[in-house]
């Protein structure tokens, strides 16, 4: 098997920039199969970091390659199952792929050894009917991020070629900028075109309602999305409609686990991200008008005020229109200026302060 596996991998002929990244240890691997699945399913029930496990989708799932080669784990957990007679149960993991682990957890030996060093190891539900399909498509189509492309269906619509989506995801990333924040890959973007799907919804639902989008929502059939992603946009979006504390209990654990798929230093800034655009949702509550988009009266300005996170404070200056600074405009605000202070921060995350420069402008003003 190690000699014909490593045929098939010199037969591939990588590319000069993935041979790069092999070097480095820096190449990803993608896989596809059910035996493949089976063993993905089988690592997120034993998930080292969060148990149980928060998305029960295996397109997206990833685990670092040391993880993903650990097959003695796997292995102990089906031979304790023997031991006291009683049957293996994993979400989506049948009796017949639970009798194929052990043949799987040899493949994976296998590809251990043959292999270059691998990052990390992603499970994917297309196969090549799909593979073949997605190959035929544009260039410019095959190029875009899948988490913006899958909530664009989801933005205002466009008018004389202007998308207020697109509007309100520059002014998002403006906000993060300013602020001194990571960049956050796209999801300014992909929060903007989904902002304010939930706005119908009942006050009491709308933050589960926003969490759970990404997971078991609208967007769980999107393909191409990892965890990170929907871990990332669950949290902004949530955030968006009031953040954890709107959240039943239950919704609670689901917030905490999917909080902690995402990377320690984004945590803070993705709910700075998602109370933002809660500011930016009450100032433009259906959206940012066309008249706007080459106006240059705005209805609220988000600039620096000194410099970027300096002694780990966020100081903005904030201009708006003095007829929209209303009581909820107000408590949007506020929100914002709590992320600054400790009390308020969530275990796992380092925040910032915050200080907000409110400005009120008459309607010539800027």
């Amino acid at each position: 098997m190690l000699a014909r596996l490593s045929e098939a991998y010199n037969s591939l002929n990588l590319p000069e920039e993935l041979k790069s990244l092999s070097a480095t240890g820096n190449l990803n691997l993608y896989l596809s199969g059910g035996g493949f699945r089976g063993w993905g399913f089988a690592l997120m029930d034993q998930h080292p970091e969060v148990r149980p496990y928060p998305i029960p989708i295996i397109n997206g799932f990833s685990v670092p390659a040391g993880t993903f080669h650990n097959t003695a784990s796997i292995l102990a957990v089906l031979d304790t199952a023997s031991e006291h007679q009683e049957p293996l149960t994993m979400h989506r993991v049948s009796k017949r792929r639970v009798s194929q682990i052990p043949a799987v957890a040899n493949l994976v030996a296998c590809v251990a050894e043959v292999l270059p060093p691998l990052r990390d190891v992603f499970f994917c539900q297309g196969g090549v009917r799909e593979g073949r399909l997605f190959s035929e498509l544009e260039p410019g189509l095959r190029l875009q991020r899948p988490l913006y492309a899958a909530t664009q269906k989801f933005a205002l619509a466009t008018h004389q070629d202007q998308s207020p989506s697109i509007a309100m995801g520059v002014l998002l990333q403006q906000a993060l900028r300013v602020s001194g924040g990571p960049e956050l890959h796209g999801i300014a973007f992909a929060l903007a075109n989904i902002m304010y799907r939930h706005l119908a919804l009942p006050k009491d639902v709308r933050a589960a309602a926003a969490l759970q989008c990404p997971v078991t929502g609208e967007l769980a059939g999107a393909h191409g999305l990892s965890h990170k992603d929907r871990a990332h946009l669950a949290i902004a979006l949530c955030e968006r409609h009031g953040g954890r504390k709107e959240l039943d209990p239950a919704n609670v654990q689901q917030y905490d686990r999917l909080f902690q798929l995402v990377e320690a230093g984004q945590r803070w800034w993705l709910r700075y991200l998602g109370r933002v655009a809660a500011v930016l949702g009450t100032v433009y509550p259906a959206g940012v008008p066309l008249t706007e988009f080459e106006a240059h009266v705005k209805r609220i300005r988000i600039e620096e005020h000194t410099s970027l996170a300096e002694n780990g404070k966020i100081t903005l200056t904030v201009m708006i229109l003095d007829d929209i600074l209303t009581n909820f405009l107000e408590d949007a605000i506020e929100r914002v200026e709590k992320m600054g202070k400790k009390k308020h921060w969530l275990v796992g995350e380092a925040g910032q302060k915050v200080e907000w420069k409110i400005q009120t402008t008459p309607a010539n003003g800027f």
